[in-house]
């Protein structure tokens, strides 16, 4: 990994046959815990999962009760969803 894109551990070069430019390009390690490798499959990943998704614009939010007013909505169904309805509401605006 800490070799992965030196041309001195494998490279191949690309040559045009009108002008003579060459281009080396240097080889990869391809491992998934490289940083410059597994950005790729990362990136690889995000897009196959995001291309399976529904798509429907979404938020994830999480909601927290400090502790000192938890007491007041354990086993307390119906202020729990009281809560979480006005919370539904201030998120749609």
């Amino acid at each position: 990994m800490l070799s992965c894109m030196d041309p001195e551990k494998g490279h191949s070069v690309y040559m045009c046959c009108d002008c003579g430019e060459a281009k080396i390009l240097p080889h990869s390690c391809k491992s998934r815990i490289c940083t410059v490798c597994g950005k790729k499959h990362a990136d690889e990943w995000a897009e196959k999962v995001n291309k399976e998704m529904y798509a429907v614009p979404y938020r994830h939010i999480i909601l927290t009760v400090s502790d000192k007013l938890w007491s007041y909505f354990e086993g307390n169904s119906t202020l729990q969803k009281l809560m979480l309805d006005t919370a539904a509401k201030v998120m749609k605006g």
